[in-house]
């Protein structure tokens, strides 16, 4: 099954419900909490400086809250979601999704996490500090590194259940 969440990394109430089971709607069964398979997210990249010299097709068309990170650096919110990721994703290093045997398909990423233009090796380092070891940096079409990508969650599978 597919859920899409919407909602603040840094409202830890928030955050508790998604590894809680939430109540059935409509007849339908209830969703249980307790992790997930994989986490994409965009979060906030853009350091004060440079938001204040931003394009204005970005500046004026993208809500300020979606592109601006309060610090010096822009990779707050990346910290944060590393630091969350142990709690949340389910499968350990080295697990690989479907029915094909061990070695014959790649790792399925656990974490993607989009950076900005000169972040992505920090992130790496953040990630790797919070215990994530298959971390690596994809370059977009220009051959800047755009997103940073896990292939496995640190520690035991779906972690602890409570949100630092």
């Amino acid at each position: 099954m597919v859920s899409f969440k919407w909602g603040s990394v840094e409202d830890d109430s928030f955050m508790q419900q998604l590894v809680e089971p939430s109540q059935p709607r409509n007849g339908s069964d209830a969703v249980h909490g307790g992790g997930f398979d994989i986490i994409v997210s965009n979060p906030p990249y853009i350091p004060p400086h440079e938001y204040a010299e931003l394009d204005e097709g970005v500046s004026l068309w993208e809500d300020r809250r979606a592109l601006l990170a309060s610090d010096s650096d822009g990779v707050r919110f990346h910290k944060r979601i590393g630091r969350l990721a142990k709690a949340f994703l389910l499968r350990n290093e080295g697990d690989r999704i479907g029915g094909i045997s061990e070695g014959s398909t790649p790792p399925v990423p656990t974490l993607v996490l989009e950076v900005g233009e000169g972040q992505a090796q920090k992130v790496v380092q953040v990630l790797r500090d919070e215990g994530f070891t298959q971390v690596e940096a994809w370059k977009d079409l220009v051959g800047v590194e755009r997103t940073v990508v896990t292939y496995a969650s640190p520690g035991e599978a779906g972690g602890d259940d409570e949100v630092s």
